[in-house]
């Protein structure tokens, strides 16, 4: 079975601050989650609407994926 790395916050933020032309942010939670706080230069695709957008997402860069809790960011990396 594939699974998917879980990365502690502070590993994040420093893949995002040294690698941060080969990472993506995507933020998967609702559109009202992202206007009410998000992470600057976050991509915001909502969990339901993810599996029509995921071929549009670059494929040469990292993609770090959040939500509010991790269960949502969890299972869009299974879509």
């Amino acid at each position: 079975m594939f699974q998917v790395p879980e990365l502690a916050p502070e590993e994040a933020k420093r893949l995002l601050e040294e690698e941060k032309d080969s990472v993506l942010l995507l933020d998967v939670r609702t559109p009202p989650e992202h206007v009410q706080v998000r992470i600057p230069n976050s991509l915001l695709i909502p969990l339901d609407e993810l599996r029509f957008a995921y071929a549009n997402l670059p494929k040469d860069k990292k993609i770090i994926v959040y939500c509010r809790s991790g269960e949502r960011s969890a299972f869009a990396t299974y879509l």
